[in-house]
Parts: C-alpha cells; structure tokens; sequence
C-alpha cells in the first residue's frame, strides 16, 4: 500500500499531462484555405489551427510541390512544374492522430496561336489568334523576331511581314503566367523577277529565267498563256513541281529556266507565271514574250480549211490535240485551228506515225530501225533502242500499257502481228506475237492454222492496242480480220469481235470465240484505235474497208460507202457485243485507212478521218458529250494518212509536270 506522499505525486504527475492537452475537449486540426487552385510554380500562403490543446503547433507535408518550412501554422505551398492534384496536409503536435487536409489543384497555363504556320509574301498581312487555357485570365502580349504588329496586347492581333525572305516567329505569351507561351512560325517567300529570256527551238517554246535570293519553300512554278481575243480555246496552263525542274537542271541556285511552251507563233504573248509556296502563298509574274512567226514546212497544218468553227463558251472537254503524220514528228493544235507546238527538225527524230503523248512529252518509235526517241516539250531529244533484238522498226501507234507503252514492231520473221510492253528505257515487260499464239490455239482446236496464219505476208495488220485492266487482258486490233482480247499474261484468246462474212469465220476455232453482235449494229471493218471509254465502252474508228491480205478467192468481208465512231458493250459471259452508240455524220465521210476517235473529258471526242475526200483531205472533228459537232477543220493530204492518219487530245489546259 503506497503512502499518501506516493498518491500525490502521481495526482500531480497526470494534472500536468492532462494540462498539456487541454481539458477543454477533443484535438481538433482546421486548415485555410480548405480548397485552392493555383497555377504551376505560383504560391499559397497556409494556415493552421489547432483546437482542443494548449500545444498548436503542427507540421506539414505535402504530396507535391513545396513548403517554406514544415513545423509553422503558417507555410507558403509552392505549386509544383507538373499540372495535377496535390495534398498538403497540417498533422497536430499535441494528438498526431489528428490532422487536416488542404487540396491543391495544379494546372498549367498553355498558349495556343493559330494559324500555326504561315507563309506570306514580303509585308503580306495575317491575323493570329490566341487560346489561352488553364487560367480565367486570357490576356496575352505578343513578341515577333521580325515584322510588326498592329497592337501587341490585343487578341487576336494583325501581323505585318518583314520586307525580307526569312523564317520569323510570332509569340504569344500569358499574362498570367509569364512562362508560358505559343508560338506561329512565318515564313516570308522571297520575290522572284524576270531576268531573262530567250527563244526556244521552235516559235512556240521560250525560255524564262527568273531569280530571287533564294528559292525559299517553293513547290512549284507554272505559267498560263492567255488566249488570243476571240477563241474558243481555254489558255495553256502548265504547273511543273520544283522537282521535276531540278531534275530537268533548270534550277541553279535560287536561279530558275521555265521552259514556256504553247505560245502562239508571230504574237505578242501575255504570259502570266505563278509561283506557289507551300501551298499557301503564291506569287504571280506577268510577263510579255514576243515570238517570232512560224511558217509550216509542209503548208498545211498552218492553212487549215475551217468547216465549222469552234465558238467561245462552247461546251467541249478539251481545247488541244496532237497530230500524228508523217510530215511532222508530232505537232499540237488548239481548237481554233491554231499552231501551238510543233516536234523538232524532222531531221533530227526520223518522221514515224509512231507517237504517245506521256508524262509531257512524245515517245516515237522509229519506221526505220529500232530506235525510240524521247521528245520532251521544252524540245529536248532523248533516243535509245528497244531492248529485242528481233524488232526491225515500229509502225502504226503506241498507246499506253499495263506497265509501260504498248508498241506495234516488224520483226523478220512476223509482219505486223507483234505488239510489245515496253518502258522508258527500250525494256520490254512483255511481247505477244499474234501468229504463233493464234496458230496455237487453233491447232488445239482441230483447225488448220497454216491456211489463216501466214507470218511473211500482211495477214494481221495490227494497228492498236489496248490495255484493259479490268481483266487483265489486251485488246488488239487486226485491220484484216477483227478485234481480239487475249489474256495479258498468256496470249490465249478470250472474244473475238468482226465481220462474220470475212474469211476468219470459216475456221470453227475462230467462230467459237466469236461474239454475237445485237441485232442493228455495226460489226468493226478496217477498224483503227482501239480504246476503252469512261463507262466501260469499247470504242474504235470503224473506218468501213473490207480486207486486202485474204488469200486469192477467199472472203474479204463487206465494205462501207462511210466510217462512223462505233462503242460496244461486251458481255463475255454470253459471248454477246452491243453498239451502245455510233458517230456516223450523216454517213458524209468516208475514211477507208488510218483515222481515230479518242474520248477526252466529260466524254468528249476527237475524231480524226486520215483520209476523207477519196484520200486527198484530213478532217478533224470535235464532239460534244451529245456527239454533236463543236468544230471541224480539214487539211490538204497529198497521200493517204501523210496528214492526219491519228490524233489525240492532249491536256496543254492542265498539264501538272511531276
């Protein structure tokens, strides 16, 4: 049992504990502000509050962000760089059981300026916005590294641009939070001139060279010719991209050559260049080219007989054709009857009738030899030689193929039966030799093909073809016989579609690949330049001459008093043909040989009768979607297809140059 002194003690023990924690009730921990939202790196001033105990003291600590001390009722919370939710909480010293809580939104002011990137021309004008998020206070100050503004505190502001080419900046930056800030890249394009310029090898091409200090981001450069006053025709529109002018070597430094090409001969041109930036800005350059005047070699294509001419706002969906012949090496012609470009020297290419329009420029294969030559629309001459060294020259046409061109070529040892897919480079893809593929598959059948297939005499006459990808098939056009498709890949015969009164239809492998035409149409006789039309349509120059090549006694099928421009519809799995359509003219003009019809845009058609006039005339006509007559011209042919003998319209309106 403790003594009475013991009992004292321990009363007075207890009374000092229980003062330390105040009698007057539980420990309570208030912090103010309970709640806050601050910006990045901003400050709040805190407090706490201790109730319920004579020691209110705290300490702090934090989730995030900083204090400027940890065991004072009052801190200043600094906000961390990282926008999120943050605790500081204040824990009591007297009861470490109790404490408070204060939450601390952290967000961070972020600019944005739009347009983010602008390029304008020397003291052009933009406006910028700008958005200011993560604070109420949406006031900015704008700062440029070149160029002025029209109110550095208003939003959005007009910027003007420096005077000089360059990159510049335009900044935004948050009045509430000075270290955050947006930023518009502008870049100023540099001024191009006129520096010189000089002819081309013919009247219809000129060369401009045009310099600024540098190229800055520039895409391209293009030139329009505007028409003559009074044409019909839509104006030379040509783009090149700066690559393809790299690659040509017509830029050097931030100097640039524009080759021009369309120009009327003998004409004051007014020429308007365009220069495009970044898609963007772009710059235009009026400028006046004087050509000299143009006389015709061979006084025809600038002395055309206009039958019907071509009037202004007539609907037509092309304003250019080039001529094939073989007086020129290829010559191009508005649809007002004028000259507006026309190959180099003969002398240089070898005349051949052998001509594609590709890429912008000419492909033409040699009559004489092997040879192909490049012709670019600047003038420039490039010749190689097609890579088979079976192929003696090139004759008729060459249309576009599934890898490359589609050329018609002699050989020694076949007589215009042998079609070819070639590239740039003379390398052939692929080569189909009609007479051995046909001679094969009817002696499959049972046929004798010695009696149809005569490789050393004119028994084929192939005079296009056609490349259809729908079935990766070729569609090839025998002037003697029909029109044949054959699988691309291995030459087998799939339709055939002709005059069933010719000698062909006697041999039953050949009539089994036949197809029926509806009743009202026209079978193809003589037929020339094959194509497939927008809507799918077979179309040809049904030209209307019966065979020359039979052999003696057998059928050389019906013969016409007129052509006409035949579309069929071809079903191969009834092995059934339609003539959607036909151009006949009022069955007025007879073209026995050569000739073409070609779709253009919006379905319109360049017709071309090669030998019109009992051979001495060349007509070219142009139709409307409807088939009706917009111009007609017609041309002195001293022989038969020497004129004329297959034209095709060509895009001078919008030819973008890659």
């Amino acid at each position: 049992m403790r003594s009475g002194a013991a009992r004292l003690f321990t009363s007075l023990a207890l009374a000092s504990v229980w003062a330390g924690c105040s009698g007057t009730g539980p420990v309570a921990v208030a912090v103010s502000p309970s709640t806050t939202t601050l910006l990045t790196g901003q400050t709040q001033l805190l407090s706490a509050t201790v109730t319920g105990a004579e020691n209110t003291s705290v300490l702090w600590s934090v989730s995030g962000g900083t204090l400027d001390g940890t065991s004072t009722n009052a801190v200043t919370y600094t906000a961390p760089t990282m926008p999120g939710t943050y605790q500081v909480t204040a824990t009591s010293v007297a009861d470490p059981t109790q404490s408070a809580t204060v939450t601390i939104t952290v967000s961070q002011v972020a600019v944005t300026v739009t347009p983010l990137a602008v390029t304008l021309g020397p003291g052009g004008t933009q406006q910028f916005t700008a958005m200011v998020s993560g604070s109420q206070t949406t006031a900015v100050s704008w700062t440029v590294s070149g160029g002025t503004l029209d109110d550095a505190s208003a939003n959005p502001v007009t910027y003007t641009a420096s005077s000089d080419a360059g990159v510049y900046t335009v900044t935004a930056t948050s009045a509430a939070d000075m270290s955050s800030a947006g930023t518009a890249t502008v870049t100023v394009a540099p001024t191009f001139s006129v520096v010189s310029s000089n002819s081309g090898p013919t009247p219809f091409i000129a060369f401009v060279a045009l310099s600024a200090p540098s190229l800055g981001p520039l895409q391209s450069v293009g030139y329009v010719v505007q028409p003559k006053p009074g044409s019909a025709s839509k104006p030379v529109n040509v783009t090149y991209s700066i690559a393809r002018l790299q690659s040509r070597g017509y830029v050097s430094g931030s100097t640039i050559t524009l080759p021009v090409f369309g120009l009327y001969a003998g004409f004051t041109n007014n020429v308007n260049i365009q220069l495009q930036f970044d898609g963007q800005f772009s710059q235009t350059v009026p400028y006046a080219i004087t050509t000299d005047p143009y006389t015709d070699p061979t006084a025809v294509y600038d002395r055309p007989n206009i039958l019907v001419a071509r009037t202004p706002g007539s609907s037509l969906g092309f304003d250019f054709f080039a001529v094939k012949s073989v007086l020129e090496p290829a010559l191009v012609i508005d649809t007002d009857g004028a000259i507006r470009w026309v190959g180099p020297s003969a002398a240089s290419t070898g005349v051949s009738s052998a001509v594609l329009f590709d890429n912008g420029g000419f492909l033409v294969g040699s009559e004489f030899s092997p040879q192909l030559t490049r012709m670019e629309l600047d003038g420039l001459l490039t010749t190689t030689s097609i890579l088979d060294p079976n192929v003696d020259f090139f004759h008729h046409n060459i249309d576009p193929g599934k890898q490359g061109a589609l050329v018609e070529v002699a050989t020694s040892t076949s007589v215009e039966a042998v079609v070819e897919d070639i590239g740039p480079s003379g390398f052939v893809f692929h080569s189909w030799d009609l007479a051995p593929l046909i001679a094969d598959y009817m002696t499959s059948q049972g046929d004798d093909a010695g009696a149809f297939v005569r490789p050393t005499v004119d028994w084929f006459h192939n005079n296009a073809a056609t490349y259809d990808p729908s079935d990766d098939s070729l569609i090839v056009s025998s002037r003697e016989n029909f029109v044949i498709k054959i699988d691309y890949a291995t030459g087998a015969p799939i339709w055939i579609l002709g005059d069933p009164t010719k000698y062909w239809y006697t041999f039953p492998s050949l009539r089994a690949k036949a197809l029926t035409l509806a009743d009202g149409g026209l079978y193809p006789v003589g037929q020339h330049a094959t194509s497939i039309t927008s809507d799918g349509l077979l179309m040809l120059f049904n030209d209307g001459l019966g065979s020359f090549s039979q052999p003696p006694g057998e059928p050389a099928g019906i013969s016409r008093t007129y052509s006409t421009v035949s579309a069929y519809s071809i079903d191969p799995a009834t092995m059934t043909a339609q003539e959607v359509w036909d151009f006949d003219y009022g069955q007025t003009i007879f073209s026995p040989i050569c000739s073409s019809a070609y779709e253009a845009s919006g379905k319109s058609i360049l017709v071309d009768y090669a030998t019109a006039s009992d051979d001495t005339k060349a007509r070219l006509v142009g139709l409307d979607a409807n088939h009706q007559v917009v111009f007609d011209f017609e041309y002195d042919s001293a022989n038969p297809c020497s004129t004329a003998w297959n034209s095709v319209p060509v895009p001078f309106d919008n030819l973008q140059l890659q």
